[in-house]
């Protein structure tokens, strides 16, 4: 299975160590998306944007199995039977790739669009 980050768990980031055990594939970059920073937090999230086709966000995709998906899944606050209360939910790409995106906490008028789409971690 395959993960898409783009946040502190990239590499340089601050939560990378739970990528420990991934294999590395590629950075590449979605179409579609865009990237806010989370206000009083050291993280960005990112949204679906059907108002903004051509809006891109840069992530590494690695290569995992279960157990990284679910040690994942608890890094970003994925609740599997209930979404609607969590940090982040998961979507599937077209690469096949997981990709983790705002739940339905986020509010984007009340954080800073990151219009690059790549958040600096360093």
């Amino acid at each position: 299975m395959k993960v898409a980050v783009y946040g502190t768990l990239k590499q340089g980031g601050a939560l990378h160590a739970h990528m420990n055990g991934m294999k590395y594939l590629e950075t590449k970059m979605y179409t579609g998306y865009e990237m806010y920073k989370v206000t009083g937090a050291f993280y960005p999230a990112v949204v679906p944007s059907p108002d903004c086709p051509f809006c891109t966000i840069t992530v590494e995709v690695y290569e995992g199995d279960e157990g990284d998906l679910h040690n994942l899944d608890l890094v970003e606050g994925f609740n599997e039977d209930d979404p609607e209360t969590s940090l982040y939910v998961r979507q599937k790409m077209n690469d096949g790739a997981w990709l983790y995106i705002a739940g339905p906490w986020l509010n984007v008028d009340e954080h800073r669009r990151i219009p690059e789409g790549d958040f600096y971690v360093g």
